[in-house]
């Protein structure tokens, strides 16, 4: 489960892992930590870790699309890889495991992107 904490500073991405009824399974994890706009994440299973992407305002003030891989057990593996570097906004973010690695595709300002 991802969810979104919204406060006046700043938005941030939590990671929740659930059980087959829906209840919370330990405690959740804060996927961003810093003090820019993280959103519209996305997320995806590859069988044996999920991967999160989502947009943020850190590197230049516009939208960029950052990864993170978190564990099966719920724990953060990597930091936080920056997947675009653009002066427009990326965004609108989705994120697919095609049996080797995770693929994304993103809305620009300027059109669609996938890698």
């Amino acid at each position: 489960v991802l969810a979104g904490n919204y406060d006046i500073l700043s938005i941030q991405i939590y990671f929740a892992l659930v059980n087959s009824s829906g209840s919370r399974v330990g405690t959740e994890l804060r996927v961003t930590s810093n003090s820019y706009t993280s959103d519209r994440p996305d997320i995806d299973w590859a069988g044996d870790h999920w991967g999160v992407v989502w947009a943020d305002t850190r590197g230049n003030g516009a939208f960029d699309v950052y990864y993170s891989r978190i564990g099966a057990s719920g724990s953060k593996e990597t930091g936080d890889v920056r997947i675009t570097t653009s002066t427009s906004n990326s965004y609108a973010t989705s994120l697919a495991w095609n049996g080797t690695h995770h693929t994304f595709a993103n809305r620009t300002e300027t059109g669609f992107q996938c890698l």
